[in-house]
């Protein structure tokens, strides 16, 4: 009944939260997001997420009472729908699981990454990342809690790593006389010659004449 992780069962007392009412299902609710619209064409869509959650929660008999589906990046703290369902998961003692696609769908910074953590162990509430077969609760052991707290350190190194990247190639392109980003107003960008820019002839002239106005002191001030 119960999902797999690492080849091995779990235990019932890591997927079922203490005490649940004999002869009922657990009531569930169900995260979904993606970062984008552009990710949401490009990659795995909210409808696949939900329905996917939706059949997992079939399987094991969970009864998803509410559902959370959206764009919102996971590297900032303070997502709205993430953090409306925490707070309505906190609010409600009724509310037994947590359904997630994965830890990474979750959180990808240390402060949601805390809040979930807090959740699983003061309020008694089991998050199931059903793509991963991953389930944290309460009762979690010591070396699920690490795998959750990758989730909110691995992928941060990851995009400030990028970010650093990016930075120096920048700055690497300046140095070299290159321009690297967006042309300004009056030129193009072309990479094939010196410096990345050129003259673009339909508003180059009108821009050269602005700043002839302007050095004149012919022009509108604020």
């Amino acid at each position: 009944m119960f999902p797999k992780s690492n080849g091995r069962p779990r235990d019932s007392s890591l997927v079922m939260p203490s005490n649940p009412i004999q002869g009922q299902s657990l009531k569930a609710v169900l995260y979904v997001r993606v970062s984008s619209q552009e990710q949401a064409k490009e990659g795995y869509s909210l409808d696949a997420q939900e329905r996917d959650g939706r059949a997992y929660a079939s399987r094991h008999g969970f009864e998803i009472v509410k559902c959370w589906s959206g764009f919102e990046s996971a590297k900032e703290e303070g997502r709205i729908k993430f953090n409306e369902m925490l707070a309505f998961v906190g609010k409600n003692k009724n509310i037994n699981v947590v359904l997630i696609p994965k830890v990474d769908r979750m959180t990808r910074n240390l402060e949601d990454m805390s809040k979930v953590d807090a959740h699983a162990r003061k309020h008694d509430k089991a998050f199931h990342f059903f793509q991963e077969g991953f389930i944290y609760c309460k009762s979690s052991s010591p070396s699920d809690f690490v795998r959750l707290a990758f989730g909110g350190v691995i992928a941060p190194y990851e995009s400030r790593n990028h970010r650093a990247r990016v930075t120096r190639g920048m700055a690497e392109k300046v140095r070299q006389g290159d321009f690297h980003t967006k042309a300004p107003c009056g030129y193009i960008n072309d990479k094939t010659v010196p410096g990345g820019l050129r003259e673009y002839p339909e508003e180059a002239p009108w821009v050269r004449k602005a700043f002839e106005l302007v050095a004149g002191g012919l022009y509108l001030g604020r």
